[in-house]
């Protein structure tokens, strides 16, 4: 018979067994009793959780005295003094970080370690320790950046820049007769109040980040920040030379003639180098003074060398004769009176019968022969047509332009064939005007049983003028006789000449100061009409 043998195999098994429990129960002993220490270490006198660092400063397991201890061993901060100092032209502000708030408290940093992974529950706060003894895990503790104190700051800012901000002064400008002064006004300044704001929010980073690496062995003023700021320029305003130059220049005035018939005086033109004065300016520093010298162009003619060639020269004259009709020379006399010491200005119009006005017995004038629409007829004002011929005659040759002239019905003696001028209160009218560069003057006198007429001016040229006259056609005058009881037989008693018609053309002929004919220019074409002669005989006596 056979068995089996159980008993020394049984007791093997269960001593494994044993042993399995007896070590899971060490086990758990052991980590209820680290647990325990845990509970111990995060529930008694409060600590620093393990592997928290406050940068390079290792705060594990500290109490809070400890950490405050330790925080003042790193120089955790540095010195609340440390300043932001700003520097800018004349002058600099400067802030300290305790003005600012900004001043580091070690107080509030070590409540932070303490604080940093605790959640309040023992048994977590308990496990969290054990985690970071078991496993280390270094946790940095961050603390906050402090508030930028960006309104201090704006504040700082603002201020300076209203001490820098400074409008430009103002550029003076003065003109005498000798220069134009230029005085250039100082230069403003603009200061960027957000550029500003920029540059101090930089240099207090810096002062902060030097904060934070203070070490108590640093010499004192270590980690203070200098930060400069320069306003920009603001030019003062630059008159513009141009617009300069235009209210100051002025271009030379001759000396005139005026309508008052007085000289008025030259002036003589002025103006600066404008191209040398953009030069000085540009080179100019503010509140500097430019003197720019005017500069004077004579004008062309002066008063005084205008009064010299005033009426200089003798441009025209005729004599022409006077018949012995005292009433015809009294209104001629009156005629030359109205005329004479006539002054005319370049451009001015001449109307003799606007010169004369209406002749009338109330002014003198009388009633002789006179010719109207080729009647023989008695006028009062009769015989000034010989004025009017002996001006026509003279304004040619001092070449002026007529304007209106109408020749006699008869060609008259007292001037060449062709340069007459009949007038009319009404019409016709003798008019011409004046075309050269001066004033002429008209004298008019009776002189020696001779109208004498002169026209005064002043003559810039060598060259003259001749009148010249062709007749192109003859019309011989008839004669008529007329019989009268009281004409004694044999004789006779002539009353009328006559006259030939005929056609005559007049010249201009223009010659240089050494004689030679430049050019020949024809002036009218004059029809003149025949009037028969009249003769008295005795009766039975006409041819």
């Amino acid at each position: 018979m056979s068995y089996k043998r159980y008993g020394p195999q049984t007791r093997s098994g269960r001593g494994w067994l044993l042993g399995i429990v007896i070590f899971v129960l060490a086990v758990a002993l052991a980590c209820g009793g680290v647990f325990l220490w845990a509970r111990t270490q995060v529930s008694g006198e409060a600590r620093v959780m393990p592997s928290v660092m406050l940068g390079s400063t290792d705060l594990t397991g500290m109490t809070r005295s400890q950490v405050l201890s330790a925080l003042e061993r790193a120089g955790y901060g540095g010195p609340a003094g440390m300043r932001l100092t700003l520097r800018y032209p004349g002058g600099e502000q400067e802030v300290t970080l305790e003005e600012l708030g900004l001043a580091p408290d070690p107080e509030e940093a070590a409540d932070r370690a303490m604080a940093w992974e605790r959640s309040g529950d023992l048994n977590r706060d308990a496990l969290t320790w054990l985690r970071s003894r078991v496993r280390p895990r270094v946790l940095e503790l961050e603390l906050p950046e402090p508030d930028p104190a960006e309104e201090p700051l704006r504040a700082m800012a603002d201020s300076v820049a209203d001490t820098l901000e400074r409008e430009p002064g103002k550029t003076v400008v003065f003109a005498d007769d000798k220069a134009v002064e230029i005085t250039l006004g100082a230069s403003g300044a603009h200061a960027d109040r957000e550029a500003l704001l920029e540059l101090l929010k930089e240099g207090l980073s810096r002062v902060l980040a030097a904060q934070r690496e203070y070490d108590p062995a640093y010499p004192r003023g270590w980690g203070d920040v200098t930060v400069h700021y320069a306003p920009a320029e603001v030019p003062a305003e630059v008159p513009d030379l141009e617009e300069l130059y235009a209210s100051v220049a002025s271009e030379p005035v001759n000396a005139v003639f005026d309508e008052s018939y007085q000289v008025q005086a030259e002036k003589a033109g002025r103006g600066f180098d404008l191209e040398a004065a953009k030069r000085l300016l540009a080179a100019a520093e503010p509140g500097e003074t430019v003197r720019i010298p005017l500069v004077y162009t004579e004008p062309e003619m002066t008063a005084e060398a205008l009064e010299a060639l005033l009426f200089r020269d003798l441009l025209a004259s005729v004599d022409t004769p006077l018949t012995a009709d005292g009433v015809r020379t009294e209104n001629i006399r009156l005629a030359a009176e109205r005329v004479n010491d006539t002054i005319l200005l370049p451009g001015q119009i001449f109307s003799y019968n606007a010169a004369l006005g209406e002749r009338t017995e109330e002014k003198g004038y009388g009633p002789a022969n006179a010719y109207l629409n080729g009647e023989l007829v008695q006028e009062v004002g009769g015989g000034i047509c010989q004025l009017s011929s002996a001006l026509y005659w003279c304004v040619l040759l001092a070449d002026e332009e007529v304007l209106e002239r109408t020749n006699h019905a008869y060609y008259q003696t007292y001037l060449p064939y062709g340069f007459d001028a009949t007038v009319s209160w009404g019409g016709p009218d003798f008019s011409f005007r004046l075309r050269g560069d001066y004033p002429i003057r008209i004298y008019a006198r009776i002189e020696d049983q001779q109208l004498h007429v002169e026209l005064w001016g002043t003559k810039l040229s060598e060259g003259h003028i001749e009148l010249e006259y062709e007749v192109n056609q003859v019309v011989p005058h008839g004669t008529l006789y007329l019989e009268n009881k009281n004409v004694r037989s044999g004789s006779q008693v002539i009353l009328d000449y006559g006259r030939d018609g005929m056609t005559v053309t007049t010249y201009r002929a223009y010659y240089d100061g050494a004689g030679e004919l430049l050019e020949r220019v024809e002036e009218a074409v004059n029809e003149y009409a025949s009037r028969d002669a009249e003769i008295i005989v005795a009766v039975g006596e006409k041819p």
